[in-house]
Order: C-alpha cells, then sequence, then structure tokens
C-alpha cells in the first residue's frame, strides 16, 4: 500500500497559482440530480386487456350486493347504446390488471364456466364503464352490448382470430395480462359478426 502511495505522489501534478487559474477557465456543466433513466410522463390513454373470468356464486358474496348494485347503477349512467347494460366483474388478487384497469378502457373477456375448465368463449371488446375498490375486492363495471351473446366466439376460434391476426401463438385460456390497444382494434375489426 505504500509503494502505491509514493507512485501516486510522484506521478501527480503539482497544484499551483498558474495550475488554479488554467482549470477556473474551464467550462463547468453541472450534473442532473435524479435518474438519467427517467419514464416518460405517460398520458392517460385507454389500455386493453385481455382477461378470464368464471362466474361468481351469488350465495358467498351476498354481502356485497349493495355496493354492487349501487355502483351498478351508476355505470349504467355512463353506457354508450340506450340498449346495453352494465356488467360486473369481480377481482381479486395481485394482477396488473386489478391495479391498473380504470373506466375507458377496452376489455376482452374470456368466460369460463368453472376455474378448472379449459373450455371457455370469448366476449368481443367492451369499455369499461367503472370501477369500485372495497375491503380487497374490485368491483369493475363493463358495457354488455345488447348482442353480446350473438357475437361471443368460442376459445377455438378465438385461438384462430390471434394467429391470423398477430401470426403468434395466442394465449392461454386463463390469461389476464395487457395487450397493445393495435392488437385489440386488429382483433375487433376482424372479429366475427
Amino acid at each position: 500500500m505504500r509503494l502505491l502511495i509514493e507512485n501516486l505522489v510522484q506521478a501527480a501534478d503539482q497544484i499551483d497559482e498558474r495550475f488554479l487559474r488554467r482549470i477556473e477557465k474551464l467550462p463547468v456543466v453541472q450534473a442532473q440530480r435524479g435518474s438519467r433513466r427517467r419514464r416518460s410522463v405517460r398520458l392517460a390513454e385507454p389500455r386493453a386487456w385481455l382477461i378470464s373470468v368464471v362466474p361468481l356464486d351469488g350465495d358467498k358474496h351476498a354481502d356485497e350486493e349493495p355496493v354492487v348494485e349501487s355502483e351498478r347503477a351508476k355505470a349504467g349512467e355512463e353506457t354508450q347504446f340506450s340498449d346495453s347494460e352494465p356488467g360486473y366483474i369481480r377481482f381479486t388478487g395481485t394482477s396488473i390488471f386489478r391495479r391498473s384497469a380504470k373506466p375507458g378502457d377496452l376489455v376482452i373477456a374470456i368466460w369460463r364456466p368453472n376455474a378448472k375448465s379449459s373450455r371457455a368463449h370469448v366476449f368481443a371488446p367492451e369499455p369499461l364503464l367503472g370501477r369500485k375498490d372495497k375491503n380487497g375486492v374490485t368491483h369493475l363495471f363493463v358495457e354488455e352490448y345488447a348482442d353480446r351473446e350473438d357475437t361471443r366466439i368460442s376459445w377455438t376460434e378465438f385461438s384462430r382470430l390471434w394467429r391470423r391476426t398477430t401470426s403468434s401463438r395466442p394465449p392461454g385460456v386463463r390469461s389476464t395480462r395487457e395487450m397493445p390497444v393495435e392488437l385489440l382494434e386488429q382483433l375487433r375489426t376482424a372479429w366475427p359478426k
């Protein structure tokens, strides 16, 4: 260690008056504080979601009924079409959909008869009308169009549509994830009428 210090002393320049005048003339740029990798500001644009849901056991969640009906009435006022109904989806857990979904987002719902089923049918994209978080549960309301049942497709048809539209492997039947809005619009355009 001592040898290192002696070598540094011998190799160093002496700081004198002349040296100080020279470095004072150098331009100084103040360093920015904070991270260089700042996230850009994201505008509140609608997001697109693919979600997997199963029917609720109504008796199991009967205590939530007053909240659901109150929020359903509010969501009913937000429907775009007079013949649409506010549909209800209950979410728990820690998914990004539950944390981030907001009114105005678009949702493609994969409905399965029960949690273990790999059979499903898929509804065309619908807008999210409202949400209410209460007691660790997120209550979401989507605009169920009048022709909802007529435009639903089977999981097999949806998988084919996904492959045709994206040229990639479709997501799993239990998927809940965000997807690009552009992809959702492509799927909506190609959706069987």
